[in-house]
């Protein structure tokens, strides 16, 4: 699998370049992971674009997620005073994320985004490429030069693998 990872606006321009939309999505040989900021009320600067998915629907090939990019430290200090953490990346995410992943590893393209391309769908795509990628690193990183893997994103997903893991082998 060749794993791509785009900023949003890239990402929609890619879509809208290859005429890939909800009506034809399914019939591609890729798996795509939209990753869109989580919608807070109280944020004076987000707008619809950064919140609202270019798929309008999930598909058997999409995956639509909506999560902030954190560090790990700053969560460890949100649970800790009780404040909400809807906006995080949590291990419910992570283990929709990696199944969906396992459902799709036989795609010959796998297509992310965030916001910026770096930490969010820079760790989903790095988790992605070591499980099932089929190019050389080398290649790998040259296509994604600039992904900064967002370590707490990494850390859930490398868990959930461990998890099944861990049941596949008791059986």
């Amino acid at each position: 699998m060749n794993v791509i990872i785009l900023n949003k606006r890239l990402f929609n321009e890619f879509m809208t370049y290859n005429f890939i939309d909800d009506t034809n999505v399914e019939s591609q040989d890729m798996l795509i992971v939209s990753i869109n900021e989580f919608y807070k009320r109280e944020t004076w600067y987000q707008d619809d674009y950064n919140v609202n998915s270019y798929f309008k629907k999930q598909h058997s090939n999409v995956l639509i997620e909506h999560f902030g990019d954190y560090r790990e430290d700053y969560i460890a200090e949100c649970i800790k005073k009780k404040k909400p953490t809807s906006g995080f990346f949590s291990e419910y995410k992570a283990k929709r994320m990696y199944e969906f992943m396992l459902r799709n590893k036989e795609k010959s393209l796998a297509v992310l985004h965030c916001g910026a391309g770096i930490s969010r769908s820079g760790a989903a795509g790095q988790f992605l490429w070591e499980n099932f990628g089929t190019v050389p690193y080398e290649e790998f990183k040259r296509k994604n030069k600039k992904i900064q893997p967002n370590k707490h994103i990494l850390r859930l997903l490398n868990e959930q693998k461990e998890k099944a893991n861990k049941f596949s082998s008791v059986d």
